[in-house]
């Protein structure tokens, strides 16, 4: 290059859609090569974009486990561990640490986790946490106005309100095994700050099974079934935006209610089970007519030739989908890391094990994209 002559540049959107490519990672190691570029990363517009290409493409997405490992003859403490999602026997795992040692000490029936954008809510007994792994980043969430009665269990479960561009936390307590009475409260990240909704209830008549709830778009979804007819299930999905609860029958009934799974999968809250030999999944969506949410059956893979077909009930949790566009199951009973991968264009089944010692039958792996979401908020 002649002396004197300018080091070309490339144009600002250019620049953007390079770094639209890179892992969370690097952008952050990016950041300190010039002002321009900090900004842009930091820009909002671009961490949208960059979770929305996070959770389109399945190289980004992680799968995270939650693990129990005994410390001392009657106590554990959990592990958060970290893999892609080409699950496979040699697959590397990641541990991640929240920020405050012994957090998840002692925790083995109280750890509640929720998952949004990148974001990780944790709550052990005593304490809950907002933490971006990827950014290194937490909020200790001050604790909520506590009435002076008892509760059966609570449900909690953290979702992003679009049109408040907000974060919340939705805890659900249980307030009456019988009547099925609830207290519901609402955190607000933005604000900082609990509000207990008075006017707003759970809808009466339901028994909640599912502990770990499902957020996607805006809504916290749960099981549960009829407090009348077991076979009964439905998914309760609570809307922020609205403040409001839509229940949805399950498509079919069933006493093994047990069997059934909530999980996201391509961007919608689906249920998935197994009847006659097939392993059948639906996919929760509106009515294009009528605006209701109704279910439409998406994947119905047969099992009695497979290792799915081994446990009652085809009792396993579905992962992910891998970036070969093969099907990952783990065995929800099982507490020796058996993993079952379907091979879609084969139609064959093949079994493996992780050689990690760890307790796997307590939280259903979840499926997790890193990100460069910071709320609004002063980080800890």
């Amino acid at each position: 290059m002649a002396r004197g002559a300018k080091i070309p540049t490339l144009p600002d959107d250019i620049v953007d859609s390079i770094l639209l490519e890179l892992p969370v990672k690097s952008l952050l190691q990016f950041k300190s090569i010039c002002k321009s570029w900090c900004c842009s990363i930091d820009d909002p517009e671009f961490v949208k974009s960059h979770l929305h290409k996070s959770f389109v493409d399945t190289n980004r997405q992680k799968i995270l486990f939650i693990s129990f490992e005994k410390i001392k003859p009657l106590g554990f403490t959990a592990k958060i561990r970290s893999t892609e999602t080409s699950l496979g026997v040699d697959s590397k795992f990641t541990l991640l640490d929240p920020p405050i040692a012994g957090f998840l000490n002692d925790t083995y029936s109280g750890l509640k986790v929720s998952l949004c954008n990148g974001l990780v809510f944790l709550k052990n007994y005593t304490s809950m946490m907002l933490w971006n792994p990827a950014i290194r980043k937490y909020k200790l969430i001050p604790s909520y106005a506590m009435p002076p009665l008892c509760w059966t269990y609570s449900i909690f479960g953290i979702a992003y309100d679009s049109v408040a561009e907000d974060y919340k936390i939705v805890h659900v307590k249980v307030t009456d095994e019988i009547h099925r009475d609830h207290i519901i409260e609402i955190y607000s990240v933005i604000n900082q700050s609990w509000r207990r909704m008075e006017d707003i209830r759970v809808p009466v008549g339901f028994r909640s099974i599912y502990r770990h709830p499902v957020s996607l778009n805006g809504t916290i979804n749960l099981i549960a079934t009829s407090t009348r007819d077991k076979s009964e299930c439905f998914v309760i999905s609570f809307y922020l935006a609205d403040e409001k609860f839509i229940v949805t029958p399950f498509p079919r009934k069933d006493q093994n209610f047990f069997s059934w799974r909530l999980c996201t999968f391509a961007n919608r809250v689906c249920i998935s089970a197994t009847f006659e030999e097939k392993f059948s999944m639906w996919a929760l969506e509106k009515d294009g007519k009528t605006g209701l949410l109704i279910w439409n059956n998406i994947t119905a893979i047969l099992t009695s030739d497979s290792s799915i077909h081994k446990f009652p009930g085809g009792l396993v949790d579905l992962v992910c989908v891998k970036e070969n566009e093969n099907i990952l199951w783990r065995y929800c009973n099982d507490e020796k890391g058996h993993f079952i991968e379907y091979d879609v264009q084969r139609k064959e089944a093949t079994e493996f094990k992780l050689e990690i010692e760890i307790l796997l039958n307590k939280h259903l792996p979840l499926l997790h994209v890193e990100s460069l979401v910071s709320p609004k908020i002063q980080w800890d």
